[in-house]
């Protein structure tokens, strides 16, 4: 990507905690097929991993996002030294994940498709406050205790540091979400120093 076509980011959050989240947003009409909407229209199953390349028209336009949006969060300057594995998932009714905690050095998600949900958080991805403590704040609120909370809009993709432990919570009943999860591994060496100096 040049730098006239690099997507637009936002850091997010380094005025409450030190670590830095980004967000972007992207075109998910453009890059979702017909298939994966009649797919996840008929999906009743709580989880299913697909090929990517099957159900959508541009996978590299995600990659380079999810590159510059790691290198940014990192401190890298350059997305080149990023390696992305994307896994195309249909959270179904009643899915859910306790804890995410990746292996790679960042994690992201990006909505393809969603269907309405009864309750506001339902399906929405929760990143814990790191802080040493903020879960034994008895009241949680700002600026201890309180996760970023991350809707599943279409359009919408995040990228955290993936030493941030991060939950998903419950779909409802009749609710079916698309998304593209990245794991994301870099090959500088600062992104240890990094995980270390931000927690």
């Amino acid at each position: 990507m040049s730098p006239s076509t690099t997507p637009a980011l936002t850091l997010g959050l380094n005025h409450i905690w030190s670590t830095h989240v980004a967000f972007a947003a992207f075109d998910a009409e453009r890059i979702v097929t017909s298939a994966l909407t009649e797919r996840l229209a008929t999906h009743s199953e709580t989880y299913t991993a697909l090929e990517a390349p099957e159900y959508l028209t541009d996978a590299t336009e995600l990659s380079d996002r999810f590159a510059w949006a790691a290198s940014s969060i990192l401190g890298l300057g350059s997305p080149t030294a990023c390696q992305i594995q994307l896994s195309l998932e249909l959270w179904g009714p009643g899915y859910e994940a306790p804890v995410l905690l990746g292996a790679a050095d960042a994690t992201g998600w990006a909505f393809l498709l969603g269907s309405p949900a009864d309750h506001s958080d339902a399906g929405t991805v929760a990143v814990i406050d790191p802080r040493a403590g903020s879960n034994m704040v008895p009241v949680p609120g700002m600026p201890w205790g309180r996760p970023l909370v991350v809707a599943p809009v279409p359009g919408t993709l995040t990228t955290i540091p993936s030493w941030l432990m991060a939950s998903v919570l419950p779909l409802d009943p009749n609710q079916r979400i698309a998304l593209v999860r990245a794991d994301i591994r870099v090959s500088d060496s600062r992104a240890e120093d990094l995980k270390v100096s931000n927690q």
